[in-house]
């Protein structure tokens, strides 16, 4: 699984034995449980009975009260990656992360990883988030971080619904001193989001994270749920940066336009939004996402929430608001 080496019948053959040799589960110890759910997960191969055997022999008294947070941190990430909750382990993981005190003097790349797992389930424990933002905004382990790390800490405690401006500014810093060239589109977009989710005015930051995309083409390499969540995010800040928007609108353009008309209808709801708040008028964007929210097929996909949205986002553009209704 490090390899990215896939050989399916090997994983059956192992799967097999796990889910109908329950004495041979038994044997494993935490680290091997958490090997194995990682490795499933990191091949994407999802097994609903698989990891409910997993989570069963985790929970195990003999086999939880052997977990350090490296292995409730692979074990979270495997069925947060997959999508599957297991309502039980987590708490059993929460209960022996916050008692045995094992947060201290762990790899931030470990406590990251735990806090984008709990916030990818849905779990929100807000003390649990607290103490890992506690301890993730000490300088040493601030400068063991990634910029993706740093971008999904930050992440996580929007998701989550943490406000903790002290490590939001310490990310800030970070970001800002140490991580010039090393961003990514998505790297940014999570940053930007975060902010505008928490609400935090920053705009030393957010200029420094647009002009980083500016000037490392990294908007080139946007997928279209960066692009949105990007203008989506400076339209919640109201920053208004005229080059990023013209930017922006020569990527929504590309082949015609053709481009827009993949987004889904919250990308487009996001991003026309962004358009309508900051007051940027591209009478071609328009006519594309009018195009758009008049289709019948596509009307029929969308929620009436980013139906609204759109709605709005149109009128506030004084373009066909008419074709939309």
């Amino acid at each position: 699984a490090r390899l990215g080496v896939s050989k399916p019948h090997l994983m059956e053959a192992i799967r097999l034995r796990l889910v109908t040799e329950p004495d041979f589960l038994a044997t494993f110890a935490a680290q091997g449980v958490a090997n194995t759910a990682w490795a499933y997960a990191s091949l994407g191969i999802r097994d609903q009975e698989l990891m409910d055997q997993l989570a069963e022999r985790a929970l195990a008294e003999d086999c939880l009260s052997e977990f350090k947070l490296k292995e409730i941190a692979m074990m979270t990430w495997a069925f947060a990656a997959l999508g599957i909750r297991n309502d039980a382990l987590m708490a059993a993981f929460t209960e022996r992360t916050m008692e045995a005190n094992i947060l201290a003097h762990t790899r931030p790349k470990e406590l990251a990883q735990l806090a984008w797992s709990f916030a990818v389930l849905g779990l929100r424990n807000q003390q649990l988030m607290q103490q890992i933002a506690e301890e993730l905004q000490h300088p040493e382990a601030l400068a063991l971080m990634t910029s993706a790390t740093i971008s999904n800490v930050a992440w996580s405690l929007a998701m989550t619904g943490i406000r903790h401006r002290p490590l939001m500014k310490a990310l800030s810093a970070e970001l800002q001193q140490h991580h010039a060239t090393s961003m990514t589109a998505v790297d940014i977009a999570k940053m930007m989001w975060a902010l505008a989710t928490l609400s935090i005015q920053d705009d030393k930051l957010v200029l420094y994270l647009v002009s980083r995309a500016l000037s490392h083409d990294l908007l080139d390499t946007c997928t279209s749920e960066d692009l949105s969540t990007l203008v989506w995010s400076v339209g919640s800040l109201n920053f208004r940066h005229e080059r990023l928007m013209e930017k922006v609108t020569e990527l929504l353009l590309q082949d015609g336009g053709e481009r827009l008309t993949t987004f889904t209808p919250q990308e487009l709801a996001y991003t026309i939004w962004g358009y309508a708040v900051l007051e940027v008028q591209d009478a071609r964007v328009i006519d594309i996402v009018t195009a758009q929210a008049a289709d019948s097929e596509f009307k029929s996909a969308t929620p009436r929430e980013h139906q609204n949205t759109i709605a709005w986002a149109l009128a506030q553009l004084q373009e066909a608001q008419g074709s939309w209704n």
